[in-house]
C-alpha cells in the first residue's frame, strides 16, 4: 500500500483501467482506484480505511470503529449497496446457501435451485467481473453428477483456482470436486464420507479446498449417542481422492458441538474449523497438517454477547483474513435473529463486525476476498426478485 501512499505524494493522476501505470498495482489498490472517482482526496480517505482497524455494525448505519494504527481516520459501516440474485430468479431456492469468492470470480450455491417432475436439485451459479467494482456477470451453471441426489448441492462451495468443491448435505451428504479451468468444469470425483454409519450427518455442509488437499465437515455425525460433528480430511494424487483423517474437537467431542459446521485452510497446511458450544457462542479451532495428519493448534476466541444457536456458522478465507458467519446471533436476547458476521486476522484478532437487521438472519453463507465480504441470506425473499440474495460489503482488514 505504500505506492498509493507514493502517488498520493505525486503530481501523477490516478490510474485507469487500461493506462500504462495501471498493472504496477495489485487488486486491492486497482480497486481503490476504481472507487476514488479519480478524485486524490477521495482515494486518501479510503486508503486510511483500509490501512485502519475498525468494526461494521448493522445495515441501518450503525457504525463503530476503533483504530489502532494512529491514523485520522474511521472505518465506518458500508454496505455497498449492490446485492446480486439468481440469473433464473422464477425457480430460484435458496440462492446464496453458499457463496465463494477468488479475485473477479464468483460461485454462488444454490441448493433448492431447480424443481422438476421427480425430483429437486441445487446447483452453483457461476459468475465473473471485468474489474474490481465492475458488477458481476452471470457465466454458466455448474450442476451435480448425481442429480436425484443433489437435493442440497451447493451448501458450501471451496476454489482454489484450479478446482472447485461443492457440498451436498442432504442426508448422509456428499462433495463433488471439478477441475476448473477457463471457465469450464469437468467433473473429477464425488466423495462420501468415509464413516457412513450416521445417514443424517450433513456430510458437506461446509468444504475446504487447496490443492490436492479437501476437508469436509460433518456437523450433525452422532459418533457415541451425541450430535458431535466431524470433519474428515482428503488427498488427492493421480486423480483420485483418498480418505486420510477424521478430525474431532479438540479436549473431546460433546453434545451439540456441531464441529464442522463451518471449515476453511489458509493454505494446504493450516486449517480453521467452526463448532457450537451450546453456550451461544461460536469457537474456532486451528489445526496444522504434517504429512497426512492434523493436529491441534489453538482455540480462537471472540469478544462478543453470547445469544442465539446457529443454523449455519461458515468460514472463508483469502489467505490473510477469515470471515465467520453466525447466523442465528440474537443481538438483543429477545428472538430477533439480527445474525453476525466477524472478519479476524489469521491470529484471530476481530477487525471488522456486521450485525444484521431484526429477522435477516445474516450468514447463511460469505466469503472474502481482500476487503471485499459477499454475504448469502439463502432466506431472503422478494415477489420481484426471487428467493436469496448475496449482498456485497466492505470491510476492514
Amino acid at each position: 500500500m505504500s505506492r498509493i501512499h507514493n502517488l498520493l505524494a505525486s503530481s501523477d493522476p490516478i490510474p485507469t483501467q487500461g493506462d500504462a501505470a495501471w498493472d504496477n498495482y495489485n487488486n486491492l489498490e486497482q480497486r481503490l482506484f476504481v472507487k476514488s472517482g479519480g478524485d486524490k482526496f477521495t482515494l486518501l480517505q479510503l486508503y486510511r480505511r483500509v490501512k485502519g482497524r475498525g468494526a461494521f455494525m448493522s445495515p441501518a448505519g450503525i457504525g463503530v470503529s476503533t483504530i489502532v494504527e494512529g491514523a485520522a481516520s474511521t472505518c465506518p459501516p458500508e454496505y455497498s449497496g449492490n446485492f446480486l440474485i439468481s440469473d433464473d430468479p422464477e425457480t430460484s431456492g435458496a440462492f446464496g446457501s453458499g457463496v465463494k469468492q477468488v479475485e473477479n470470480e464468483l460461485f454462488v450455491g444454490e441448493r433448492l435451485g431447480r424443481p422438476n417432475d421427480f425430483f429437486q436439485y441445487g446447483l452453483v451459479q457461476y459468475f465473473t467481473r471485468t474489474a474490481p467494482g465492475a458488477d458481476w456477470t452471470f457465466q454458466s451453471e455448474i450442476q451435480s453428477n448425481d442429480l436425484q441426489n443433489a437435493s442440497s448441492f451447493g451448501r458450501d462451495i471451496d476454489y482454489d483456482g484450479s478446482r472447485i468443491i461443492v457440498g451436498e448435505s442432504g442426508g448422509i451428504g456428499s462433495a463433488d470436486v471439478f477441475t476448473f479451468t477457463g471457465g469450464v468444469e469437468t467433473f473429477e470425483q464425488k466423495i462420501t464420507p468415509d464413516d457412513a454409519t450416521d445417514t443424517n450427518q450433513q456430510f458437506g455442509i461446509s468444504v475446504a479446498l487447496d490443492g490436492s488437499h479437501a476437508l469436509i465437515g460433518a456437523p450433525n455425525r452422532d459418533g457415541v449417542g451425541l450430535v458431535e460433528g466431524a470433519v474428515e480430511y482428503w488427498s488427492e494424487s493421480g486423480g483420485t481422492w483418498t480418505f486420510q483423517q477424521t478430525l474431532t474437537t479438540n479436549g473431546g467431542p460433546s453434545a451439540g458441538d456441531g464441529f464442522g459446521m463451518g471449515v476453511t485452510m489458509s493454505d494446504d497446511s493450516t486449517a480453521f474449523i467452526s463448532y457450537y458450544p451450546g453456550d451461544g457462542t461460536i469457537k474456532v479451532q486451528k489445526f496444522t497438517r504434517s504429512g497426512s495428519t492434523w493436529t491441534f493448534s489453538e482455540e480462537l476466541s471472540f469478544d462478543y454477547v453470547p445469544n442465539g444457536a446457529p443454523n449455519y456458522s461458515r468460514l472463508d478465507t483469502d489467505g490473510s483474513n477469515i470471515i465467520l458467519t453466525h447466523n442465528g446471533y440474537d443481538a438483543s436476547g429477545t428472538n430477533t435473529n439480527e445474525g453476525l458476521i466477524l472478519v479476524f486476522d489469521l491470529e484471530g484478532s476481530v477487525t471488522s463486525e456486521i450485525i444484521g437487521d431484526p429477522g435477516d438472519q445474516l450468514g447463511t453463507s460469505a466469503s472474502i476476498w481482500q476487503a471485499e465480504a459477499a454475504v448469502g441470506q439463502e432466506a431472503f425473499t422478494d415477489t420481484n426478485t426471487g428467493q436469496g440474495k448475496v449482498d456485497f460489503w466492505d470491510v476492514c482488514i
